[in-house]
């Protein structure tokens, strides 16, 4: 599996760490001090990690000046909400080195820094006060050397809420806990360089271990976000429901545009194909839960057989009902009344305020919003 970053627009930058330090989402290439080696074998993703040596000064930089408008904390911006992920794997335990940062002590230019301590412990910085000030976030459990860990941080300028989400990929489940708090004050953006590997413009704070696929977004990431990145599979922050998640069933909306619906492979499908408004094709007395006895529905694919799914308020353009066990025997869905009878039975469905507002003509009549 790969994550998909590409059509996520708030996806700022991305570093896949793939024998150099280019960014492959933006314009922020960083420059590689003292010659980083590059690990095919020993990484979490894609062909590289980086391998960064203490003793070596090896870490990579970009002035402030050269970051992309709207990257998080670059100065002359506003305050933006942000959030970092990134694989990391400490080969040794050292006080206060950097791992992902845009903070140097000293004023007008603390921003916000991700580090470690000597005893494996995480801390998330988020400078204030025009960068005087600082407050630090500190996860509760120790992060081992010698193992990976998938970290996620998030700054939310809404109320200055921090987060830190770390995964143990050795134990295969969440570290701890998520750790939460409050900055003191809004996050500074400042003149300070973005580092990977060091922080504070100091080689005393140079991190020593690997480092992989880093990844900064202009948002605060959910929960969920998170560990669709850890796990490969995030595709640019549409979440689709799958016929695994409880009640769903649902593995793609059913688009009026596109007559685009669920196939049969699908748990509680029952609409094979849709072809276009003009040509619907019902669920067949094969399919799970159907009750269509093979004859088109309208203008309108019904994805039927979903225990606790309904029309969950899509816009009036996006129908994705269910009929538990089948209820359409009709070939034709044909006025306001008959469409509100449908769904009547279906308890605490989301088809409240939207049915109201839906005309389903006759077939091949296509839909309508009432005014």
């Amino acid at each position: 599996m790969a994550n998909n970053f590409s059509s996520d627009p708030n996806c700022i930058a991305l570093w896949k760490l793939e024998n150099n330090a280019d960014d492959s989402k933006g314009g922020n290439d960083l420059a590689e001090v003292n010659s980083p080696a590059y690990d095919d074998t020993d990484k979490k993703e894609g062909t590289h990690c980086i391998d960064l040596e203490r003793d070596n000064s090896q870490y990579c930089t970009i002035a402030d000046g050269d970051l992309d408008s709207g990257f998080p904390g670059k100065s002359g911006t506003g305050e933006p909400s942000f959030s970092i992920c990134f694989w990391v794997k400490r080969e040794t335990l050292i006080p206060n080195v950097g791992m992902v940062s845009k903070y140097v002590q000293g004023s007008g230019y603390r921003t916000f820094v991700v580090r470690g301590g000597s005893s494996g412990e995480l801390d998330f910085l988020i400078g204030w006060n025009g960068g005087v000030s600082y407050t630090a976030l500190l996860f509760d459990s120790y992060l081992e050397s010698g193992k990976w860990y998938h970290v996620g941080v998030a700054y939310d300028a809404s109320d200055n809420g921090m987060k830190i989400r770390v995964w143990d990929d050795n134990a295969g489940a969440l570290l701890d806990d998520n750790k939460e708090g409050t900055a003191g004050g809004d996050m500074y953006p400042s003149a300070a360089q973005f580092e990977i590997g060091r922080y504070g413009a100091s080689d005393s704070y140079i991190f020593d271990g690997k480092l992989d696929e880093v990844v900064i977004f202009n948002k605060v990431l959910t929960d969920a976000e998170i560990d669709a990145i850890r796990a490969g599979t995030y595709s640019g922050g549409a979440t689709e429901k799958s016929s695994a998640d409880t009640g769903s069933g649902t593995d793609a909306v059913v688009l009026l545009e596109t007559g685009a619906a669920k196939t049969a492979s699908d748990s509680g499908a029952g609409v094979d194909a849709v072809e276009s408004l003009q040509t619907p094709q019902a669920k067949t007395s094969s399919d799970v839960g159907s009750g269509a006895e093979g004859a088109p529905i309208a203008s309108a694919a019904l994805a039927g057989g979903e225990s606790g799914s309904g029309l969950e308020a899509l816009i009036a353009r996006l129908l994705t009902g269910g009929e538990s066990g089948g209820a359409v025997e009709d070939s034709e869905v044909v006025d306001e009344g008959t469409l509100k009878d449908l769904f009547a039975g279906e308890a605490a469905e989301g088809a409240d305020s939207l049915v109201a507002r839906i005309e389903m003509p006759v077939k091949g009549g296509g839909m309508k919003l009432w005014t």
